[in-house]
């Protein structure tokens, strides 16, 4: 049998390389889609995966197309992709006031969405990244 001194950091090593995670992070596949609501295209806004389990979480910029990638930063560096399982996911959506008047700005620009999608505890939207290119789209209602 192996002494506590050597079995301790082997059993934590071989914990993490099951959990996907090497020196540099869990392993990302690329993760990217489209977004609608009612069928019309989600314009602005972002998009969070946030893993069941102890992953970090990625962001996608929503851009004027509906279309998002995701990016997940790991040790202050960012990378395309999420990481591997299932997640929770929560889109928020909010109206461009960039063309009004200051006074005529509320402080906080009305969504796009409803705001139950800016919760992953309330939005009930999943998805699942596996080891593959994962094409995931959200048509909202």
């Amino acid at each position: 049998m192996l002494p506590n001194k050597i079995l301790t950091p082997f059993l934590l090593l071989t914990f993490l390389m099951l959990l996907g995670c090497g020196p540099d992070g869990p392993i990302l596949k690329p993760v990217e889609g489209t977004i609608t609501y009612n069928g019309k295209k989600i314009t602005n806004g972002s998009i969070v995966f946030v893993p069941i389990g102890n992953l970090p979480s990625s962001v996608g910029i929503i851009d004027t197309n509906g279309s998002y990638k995701m990016k997940t930063q790991i040790n202050g560096v960012q990378r395309e992709g999420t990481a591997l399982g299932d997640h929770k996911v929560m889109i928020v959506s909010i109206q461009d006031t960039s063309n009004k008047l200051p006074e005529d700005r509320s402080p906080l620009p009305p969504p796009n969405i409803p705001s139950r999608f800016g919760d992953s505890n309330q939005s009930g939207l999943t998805a699942k990244v596996e080891d593959k290119i994962n094409i995931i789209n959200f048509d909202l209602k």
